[in-house]
């Protein structure tokens, strides 16, 4: 039995390095000071934002949000969420803004910009107040000088709590998507990952 959890542990972390490369870095940017702090790493715990694992998404969370953080080298990030109950669960949609500042051509001189936007709603319901299920899907436009890609993403998670919901475990499956238009003849890979 302890050989086949650590096969299974080698597995898993072995896929998160091999799915883990790509552009896009909007998807994995951490969206809050709480995620931030935390190295964009997801907890099990009720969370009050919609973030990697839409299935931690607090059933008691309402209203909206703003975060807005100012990263070395002239990078600006901005978003804004909105959380709302429904009849069998919560549902929050995100708005997100990325710069990553102006861009000097070292041969030219030239300057351009930077940017991604990101459109993303998500659903979570609660299964027997022990089980919770989310998804989430979005859109982003990116554009890094003059260039432009669209895609679409989604988001699946599951998590459980016990003990009197002092215990929890989750799994994510991040960034699973359909590229709408690459950048340029070659197709950038999304960086998805299982946690």
């Amino acid at each position: 039995m302890d050989k086949r959890i650590t096969k299974l542990i080698i597995v898993m972390t072995a896929l998160c390095f091999l799915f883990a490369e790509g552009s896009y870095d909007i998807l994995n940017l951490p969206q809050n000071a709480r995620s931030l702090a935390l190295n964009n790493t997801t907890s099990a715990n009720d969370g009050s934002f919609l973030q990697n694992n839409p299935a931690v998404l607090s059933l008691r969370s309402r209203g909206t949000t703003y975060s807005y953080f100012y990263l070395p080298a002239s990078i600006h990030f901005g978003g804004v969420q909105h959380i709302g109950k429904l009849k069998a669960g919560i549902m929050a949609s995100k708005l997100s803004f990325l710069s990553y500042g102006k861009i000097v051509d070292s041969e030219t001189e030239e300057t351009a910009s930077a940017f991604d936007i990101l459109f993303e709603m998500g659903y979570k319901k609660e299964i027997k107040n022990i089980t919770s299920i989310g998804m989430s899907g979005g859109y982003i436009f990116s554009s890094i000088a003059g260039f432009h890609s669209q895609l679409l993403f989604s988001n699946f998670g599951i998590r459980s709590r016990f003990f009197q919901k002092r215990m929890g475990i989750g799994f994510s499956l991040e960034n699973m998507g359909i590229l709408l238009k690459p950048y340029t003849d070659y197709k950038e890979t999304l960086p998805a990952l299982f946690r």
